[in-house]
């Protein structure tokens, strides 16, 4: 017996199909990791440690690209990366859609609380990574080496709390490499970080990807009001997201001399980004908008069946 095709079995209610490539949901039931533990119990069953899960996904991601590189060339079809900013409207112009974007949001009453709470007070200047760099050489050894100018600038010690393995190789008095911890345990430690760091690989994948990505670590800086320097492409969500507040440092280059700048401005100019931090917070990241957003969404789908 054949199987019917998802798009002939449902072709009365479909309108269309757009001209590009984008991610896709699917909803459904694996038993196997549907639970929590249960993603890091099949990594572990495949040999592959929860750390080292963006390796053992890359390969999948390139093949799913390339295959879908494959199928627009063959059909005439331009792949587009389109950028965070005004990608609701483009679409709206481009597909005539009533498209709407929804993302992470920020508790107001602890991010107030968060701006109250002092930062470059200590002996040390505590700098935070979020997540993992993965990106290729001279990284990390150029974030290294500007550590290491931002100490002898600042005429203070500095540390940078990561969570990467890669950077355990240089553990030390100015790298110290967490392991994985409870979430109240990961706050206590986040209301004791002066700076925020993020980094992004500087190559072509990479940039692509950076453009319709943004990293929750850096929206979980932004909720604590620290300065934030992104190391990573100029044209990406991030990088548009600072620019638009002044938010943050963003530094596109592997110089360690452009990345020791950078973190100086922060710490020269920490109460300007802290205020920017918040207003950044409070437009994009505000739950009763969002909350409205999808409310409103709900009542206008419902009136329209």
């Amino acid at each position: 017996m054949g199987v019917e095709l998802l798009t002939e079995c449902h072709a009365r209610q479909i309108a269309g199909v757009l001209g590009c490539y984008d991610r896709m949901l699917i909803f459904g039931t694996l038993p196997g990791i549907c639970y929590a533990g249960g993603m890091t119990s099949f990594l572990y069953a495949r040999q592959v440690r929860i750390f080292d899960y963006p390796k053992f996904a890359e390969p999948y991601r390139e093949r799913i690209r390339e295959n879908a590189e494959q199928m627009a060339a063959a059909a005439g079809i331009v792949v587009e990366f389109i950028r965070n900013r005004g990608m609701v409207q483009m679409y709206r112009d481009r597909y005539n859609v009533e498209a709407f974007q929804l993302c992470r949001t920020i508790n107001p009453a602890k991010l107030e609380e968060a701006r109250r709470r002092p930062i470059l007070h200590r002996e040390t200047i505590e700098i935070i990574m979020g997540g993992w760099g993965d990106c290729p050489v001279p990284w990390p050894g150029n974030l290294i080496t500007a550590l290491t100018l931002v100490s002898r600038q600042a005429g203070r010690k500095v540390c940078l709390n990561a969570f990467d393995p890669a950077l355990k190789p240089f553990e030390g008095d100015m790298v110290k490499v967490h392991p994985r911890m409870p979430e109240a345990e990961f706050d206590k430690l986040l209301g004791q970080m002066d700076l925020g760091y993020a980094p992004d690989p500087l190559t072509e994948n990479a940039q692509r990807f950076a453009q319709t990505s943004l990293s929750t670590k850096l929206v979980t800086c932004i909720g604590a009001t620290l300065p934030c320097l992104y190391h990573g492409p100029s044209q990406s969500s991030a990088a548009e997201m600072f620019s638009r507040f002044n938010a943050g440092e963003i530094v596109d280059s592997q110089n360690p001399e452009d990345i020791a700048t950078g973190f100086m401005k922060l710490i020269d100019s920490s109460d300007k980004y802290r205020d920017n931090a918040v207003k950044l917070a409070k437009s994009d990241f505000n739950p009763y908008e969002q909350t409205a957003l999808l409310y409103r969404r709900f009542q206008h789908t419902a009136a329209e069946l």
